[in-house]
């Protein structure tokens, strides 16, 4: 007898063991050969690879200190290979953090210990964005033997410091919880309360996003903070750090208010940004709900949990408003890129494509547990996608509704990934992007964060769940003490005439400004040249100065 797992018995790791209990207990199944789903096949190919080749992206493979994440494979000609940066080896850590620190992985201590040092020597080595105490802690890369990058760019970046914080919470968490106190006090926690320092002091201020575009506040920015700060209460109150930790916390609530003003009823979406020329959907939204997901604060839309309706709404806006790729359907799983208005990268990529998935296999597993959906009149475009005419209420486990949803949102997600599966390259490789048009690999090859945006969505859906950040019953500040530096974002500050804005893009615009204001911002310490000169020069040379510049920046 052959048995086909499809749709919702296809899963690895069952997030409903109920629905095929009798399907694996019945003695006439013992010995059947089950044919795996293309989705389960595809998966069970490329879990190992994007693991090995995540892996020989870090450390002396690629010609990089011990513990620190080149950005792509060693292969690449393009120069930035030769750098890692801070975001993109906190994502490839979170990874690989939650596999150990969750039983998966047992092997990977020995790295985590190496990227928590590099960590701390990248933390104390002068750089263009300044020292330790003068803004160093939000430079965004460095080269691959942890010297300064004394090169032009986008930076600062303020992300950096809250994503380099939580994992090293993460881990020491899982150091403490085995009685292993020495290297948390003594290397992890002095790190931590740096960046959460950074955190407090810098909230509000903008810099660049998280693709290095725009100067601006940011959602995905603030989504890191807040995480950061208060995933730092617990930690720092065992370590008896109480009264450094009752001044983070008289700010994290501030944050978290801070966060809800991206939020855009009337368009249904998590606004990524507060640049005026932007619609906001981006899926940098999409990214912040799952890496900041606690599977026990339920569906709460404070912290855009993956299941609530404001995430829901949010990533429909997100994957509908790249309906315009060719390679994309008018319905249905779609390729993911960047923003909607993106002029400078064009096509999707892979991190943002399973992000897509990810999240909704974390739907999934919220609503499992909750034994129970509700739709609310913001969520209820999602929903139409798999009920047409659904009403707003909540459905409990066991209803044909709530069953016809779990079915649609996991044919949606399977697809997704099938997507990616589609354009993954010969030997498991994922680039930077895959072509709008033909699916073929673009940017950057073998690049880190693909791999590990594979690796977690893997892992979400086999059912891996990771530990409560205490998210659960957080409660923002009042309006009035949460407001962030919006009137410094987007193009507030630096003009340009109509004739500029004739000639270069938005994002070209953005880009440009945004370096202005970075050599403002930094009084020209660093450099060894005058990015207001080079921003002159553009005004003064014209579209084709740009972009060459744009092509040798990226």
């Amino acid at each position: 007898m052959v048995i086909k797992l499809t749709g919702e018995l296809a899963r690895t790791t069952m997030h409903f063991p109920l629905l095929f209990a009798t399907a694996f207990f019945a003695s006439d199944v013992v010995a059947a050969r089950i044919i795996l789903s293309p989705v389960d096949d595809y998966i069970n190919k490329q879990y190992p690879l994007s693991k090995k080749l995540l892996l020989g992206n870090i450390g002396q493979p690629v010609g990089a200190a011990p513990g620190v994440t080149g950005v792509a494979e060693a292969s690449n000609t393009n120069p930035l290979v030769k750098f890692t940066w801070v975001r993109d080896s906190a994502m490839v850590f979170k990874a690989l953090v939650d596999e150990f620190t969750l039983g998966t992985d047992d092997s990977l201590r020995g790295i985590i210990d190496e990227f928590s040092l590099a960590q701390v020597r990248m933390q104390h080595t002068e750089n263009p964005a300044g020292s330790v105490s003068t803004g160093g802690l939000a430079e965004v890369k460095f080269s691959l033997d942890l010297k300064p990058d004394t090169g032009t760019w986008s930076r600062p970046q303020n992300d950096g410091p809250p994503l380099r914080a939580n994992i090293l919470i993460s881990y020491a968490e899982w150091l403490l919880a085995g009685k292993n106190t020495s290297f948390v006090e003594q290397v992890l926690w002095p790190s931590i309360s740096l960046d959460i320092d950074h955190v407090i002091n810098h909230w509000n201020e903008p810099s660049f996003e998280l693709w290095e575009i725009v100067w601006t506040d940011s959602y995905w920015t603030a989504a890191m903070q807040a995480r950061a700060v208060y995933t730092a209460f617990s930690l720092g109150r065992k370590l008896g750090y109480d009264e450094q930790v009752n001044r983070w916390e008289a700010v994290a609530a501030s944050i978290l208010c801070f966060m809800q003003s991206f939020w855009k009823e009337k368009e249904g979406i998590v606004a990524s940004t507060t640049v005026r020329d932007r619609s906001g959907v981006d899926s940098a939204t999409v990214l912040a709900s799952i890496y900041n997901w606690d599977p026990a604060a339920g569906c709460d839309p404070l912290t855009l949990q993956p299941c609530s309706d404001r995430a829901l709404a949010n990533l429909k806006a997100v994957v509908d408003g790249f309906r315009s790729y060719p390679i994309n359907p008018k319905e249905g799983a779609a390729a993911i890129g960047l923003w909607t208005e993106d002029q400078i990268y064009f096509h999707p990529w892979y991190l943002a494509t399973f992000g897509v998935a990810e999240q909704l296999y974390d739907a999934l597993m919220s609503w499992d547990r909750a034994g129970e959906i509700t739709v609310t009149s913001t969520s209820q475009p999602f929903f139409r996608q798999f009920v047409s005419g659904i009403r707003a209420s909540t459905f409990k486990k066991g209803n044909p509704t709530y069953r016809k949803i779990v079915a649609g949102v996991q044919e949606f997600a399977d697809n997704t990934i099938m997507i990616a599966a589609k354009y993954t390259g010969a030997g498991g490789s994922l680039p930077q992007q895959f072509h709008n048009q033909t699916g073929e690999p673009v940017g950057a090859s073998g690049l880190s964060w693909s791999y590990s945006a594979s690796v977690t969505a893997f892992n979400a859906r086999r059912g891996q769940r990771p530990v409560s950040w205490g998210a659960k019953g957080l409660v923002r500040a009042a309006a009035s003490s949460c407001n962030g530096n919006v009137a410094a974002a987007g193009h507030e500050g630096v003009g340009h005439s109509e004739d500029i804005e004739g000639v270069f893009s938005n994002d070209e615009i953005n880009l440009l400004e945004g370096l202005y204001r970075e050599a403002e911002v930094a009084n020209e310490r660093y450099y060894t040249y005058n990015q207001g000169s080079l921003f002159e020069k553009v005004y003064r040379e014209g579209k084709g100065f740009v972009m060459n510049y744009l092509a040798d920046y990226y």
